[in-house]
């Protein structure tokens, strides 16, 4: 009796020591999260008096300066209220840039119009109409800029001190998890094994460079998850077993204050399109026709016409250069048009800087044994076509400038999946052709998650979730890391 009451007050130290390490580094998180969202809430401050104070400066007359001062004041208090109410600065934001931008224009367009209207009732601050706009043209690029560098750093800084987590399922389901995971650092993750029905334990999966080790059998990931004490195990997709494993699993990591995350089976769909309603105990997650979008649809025309003229006069001083570099280095054409696949099908002529030797065409048969692309694709990272010029022009993305004026025509758009070529689309699988829905682009999330480091698999998924889930802000999203991308180009060729 004595030797088994002294294991078991040992397995009870054991247990109890585990659990207080758990807390420990779930307290550690915690105050990283929180460290955080007080830089985001002094940066956000910071740009907001910023922006506002050189706005008022610059488009108010001396003789209005102290009532338009005062209703400065007014609208930094709302616009910065509402930016901390919005939840903008909560879990969910600092887990997505796409939710985070959402919320930050959101509350943002709440602030001004509730000031214009404030304004237009009590009938004060007369001539404020160069003000606001003047707010509006520098303070959101850079408010979304700032979180966006915020993220960037706090991404860099984190980094593997992220909640540790174990992911189980499919190994399809389970690489995709990892690589949406490892594709956004600021969500605050790192995997540090995998659970995969089918693959035994001591093999890995290797996933952006990557390996992820299979730690176990799926139904050893509770004690593998007490034993390693780690902060979370996400389920991603189907398990076998079904429901009453999943709850198992869920009852047993609340034990050890483990989180338990599950992966929604509709991978595919934004949080913003998924409502989830109780039914006796029963969670039922209904999903938002995507179909009724004529407002946004207009919208993002919108945005694409006032991004794209300014964008366009811009290059136009570039793209004159770079077409003389073009044509000075084989005294071929400047440009280069091409027949790709449009919304619904429709089939358009892309324009881009020439970056191949003028029979690049005729040459594409003969080079298909070196094909190293992804699917339809053809790629070849070191492709003997390709121009000196062209080199850089592909590196930097300069080659799709002329693509602005694809925009203003109507036949892309600046954010969309690849523009396919014809005969790409006639491989295509039934659920490839989804692409095909919604307008080409210029960039796309293809395009910022690894260009043609990518396997055609995942960019398919990637263009797929894009067609469903588009919007404004994602747009916005894709466009600043865009930037990102061109600025250090990893994956163009």
């Amino acid at each position: 009796m004595t030797l088994l009451h002294t294991r078991v007050e040992e397995h009870s130290r054991a247990a109890g020591a585990a659990r207080r390490e758990q807390h420990r580094r779930h307290q550690s998180r915690a105050q990283r999260i929180r460290r955080h969202r007080t830089w985001v809430a002094v940066a956000d401050t910071a740009v907001v008096c910023s922006a506002s104070g050189g706005a008022v400066l610059t488009a108010t007359p001396a003789h209005g300066m102290a009532e338009n001062l005062t209703l400065t004041a007014l609208l930094a208090v709302i616009w910065l209220w509402l930016l901390g109410r919005s939840g903008s600065r909560g879990r969910a934001a600092l887990a997505s840039p796409t939710h985070e931008a959402r919320r930050v224009l959101r509350a943002t367009g709440f602030a001004f119009a509730s000031f214009a209207s404030g304004v237009v009732l009590l009938g004060v601050g007369g001539g404020m109409r160069n003000f606001v706009l003047g707010v509006l043209a520098f303070g959101v690029p850079l408010l979304v800029g700032e979180r966006a560098l915020l993220r960037s750093v706090r991404g860099r800084l984190v980094g593997s001190s992220g909640a540790q987590c174990i992911i189980l399922g499919s190994r399809s389901d389970a690489e995709y998890v990892a690589a949406r995971i490892q594709d956004e650092p600021g969500v605050g993750f790192e995997v540090v094994g995998v659970a995969v029905q089918g693959m035994a334990t001591g093999h890995a999966l290797t996933v952006g460079g990557q390996t992820l080790p299979v730690l176990c059998q799926p139904q050893e990931v509770a004690q593998v998850a007490h034993a390693r004490q780690v902060d979370s195990v996400i389920v991603a997709g189907d398990v076998r077993g079904g429901r009453e494993f999943v709850q198992q699993l869920a009852w047993s990591l609340e034990e050890s204050a483990i989180e338990f995350v599950a992966a929604t089976p509709l991978a595919h769909v934004s949080s913003r399109r998924l409502h989830v309603a109780s039914v006796d105990g029963l969670p039922l997650a209904r999903l938002a026709d995507r179909h009724s979008r004529r407002l946004r649809r207009s919208a993002k025309r919108c945005l694409d016409v006032c991004v794209a003229v300014p964008a366009l006069l811009c290059a136009l001083p570039v793209i004159a250069v770079l077409a003389i570099l073009v044509k000075a280095e084989d005294r071929g054409p400047c440009f280069f048009r091409q027949v790709r696949v449009g919304r619904g099908g429709r089939e358009f002529r892309m324009a881009k800087l020439r970056s191949m030797a003028v029979d690049a065409e005729a040459r594409l048969t003969e080079l298909t044994v070196h094909n190293e692309g992804a699917g339809p694709l053809f790629k070849m990272a070191r492709d003997p076509r390709v121009t000196r010029i062209g080199v850089l022009l592909r590196k930097f993305s300069l080659d799709e400038l002329p693509q602005l004026w694809n925009v203003l025509r109507g036949d892309m758009s600046l954010v969309g999946p690849r523009p396919a070529l014809p005969r790409e689309v006639a491989e295509y699988e039934p659920t490839a052709h989804r692409r095909l829905l919604v307008k080409p682009g210029i960039t796309g999330l293809w395009q910022v998650s690894g260009r043609s480091d990518l396997s055609w698999e995942r960019g398919v998924r990637l263009d797929l979730w894009y067609v469903d889930n588009w919007s404004i802000a994602v747009d916005a999203a894709i466009l600043l890391r865009t930037v990102q991308t061109v600025l250090r180009p990893n994956g163009a060729y």
